[in-house]
């Protein structure tokens, strides 16, 4: 039995690992399909917007312009 407890806390360690990578790649990642419009927008790690614009330049948060 003491061979075993290492074994069951690897095996939910890695349920966990697995749950979380399942996580952010569902609230993250988003499929858009050929018949949808997307908007990209930045809203963590970058720059403030200045006041008075409506899309963000590079490296700033905001709803960002691909062209």
């Amino acid at each position: 039995m003491e061979q075993l407890t290492p074994l069951i806390v690897l095996g939910v360690l890695a349920l966990v690992a697995l749950a979380v990578v399942w996580y952010v790649i569902t609230r993250f990642l988003v499929n858009v399909g050929s018949q949808e419009v997307a908007i990209k927008e930045r809203r963590y790690l970058g720059r403030r917007m200045p006041q008075g614009r409506v899309v963000a330049t590079e490296g700033e948060v905001g709803i960002q312009p691909t062209f």
